[in-house]
């Protein structure tokens, strides 16, 4: 760990993912949250659920679009397909119950230029990518790593990895580009995590436990480091 910076940036992830934990305890899922999913975000392809593009394509700066280590990636999207498949049961295997990211665009958010939840979606432009370049030159960053750490499930039936940060860079990329650029202010993620599909069905409290707890067991299979060296945007990727 290179500085303060970095540990309180990681105690604000795991205090997050502790909050978000007892969100789904106390809570469950939002059925209203699962339905608008079902309705409005996912598309069906090649006998899979996909989420729509609006629900994970980044707006604005991230890393990712596709992980740098594939195998990674490669682990993450077998990890979705048991999470379908322990959510499906015995059910019909094309009923709508769970929603993939493609895993070629899974990535991390530094900063959305623009979020489904909040506004039209705007992607960056390119003349809004050459000023963030510009920007995060001055930090001369030459890589960003992260560990993972498993999964979570959040109220809303959202599916993430768990991604720890191994310095303060990303705290660093998301506060320079934010107090530089307001426009990328929407919804500035306070984790670092990974988005790997959508819940559109509903548990039982018991059931719940016992998917919850699956999950952890499942999320030891994931730990890993990945080491990023560009940012991915709408308008074209930034070296660092």
């Amino acid at each position: 760990m290179n500085n303060e910076a970095g540990k309180h940036q990681i105690l604000i992830c795991r205090n997050e993912y502790i909050r978000l934990a007892r969100e789904v305890a106390q809570k469950g899922i939002s059925q209203d949250a699962l339905d608008t999913c079902r309705k409005t975000l996912v598309d069906y392809q090649d006998g899979k659920w996909f989420l729509k593009p609006i629900a994970y394509l980044p707006t604005g700066v991230a890393m990712g679009c596709p992980l740098p280590q594939l195998h990674s990636q490669k682990i993450f999207y077998q990890a979705a397909q048991l999470i379908e498949k322990w959510v499906h049961g015995a059910n019909d295997p094309s009923l709508p119950v769970f929603a993939y990211v493609p895993p070629q665009s899974y990535h991390i958010t530094i900063v959305n230029r623009s979020h489904y939840e909040f506004n039209d979606v705007v992607p960056l432009t390119i003349d809004e990518k050459n000023k963030v370049e510009n920007t995060i030159a001055k930090l001369k960053i030459n890589q960003v790593s992260v560990a993972t750490s498993g999964y979570f499930l959040t109220h809303t039936g959202r599916l993430f990895v768990k991604c720890l940060v191994l310095d303060d860079t990303v705290l660093d990329l998301r506060t320079v580009i934010a107090e530089s650029h307001p426009q990328f202010r929407t919804n500035i993620p306070r984790l670092v995590h990974i988005k790997i599909g959508h819940l559109m069905k509903n548990f039982k409290k018991q059931e719940l436990l016992e998917f919850t707890a699956w999950l952890e067991r499942l999320g030891h299979y994931s730990i890993s480091r990945i080491d990023f060296r560009d940012l991915y945007t709408p308008a074209g990727r930034i070296e660092f």
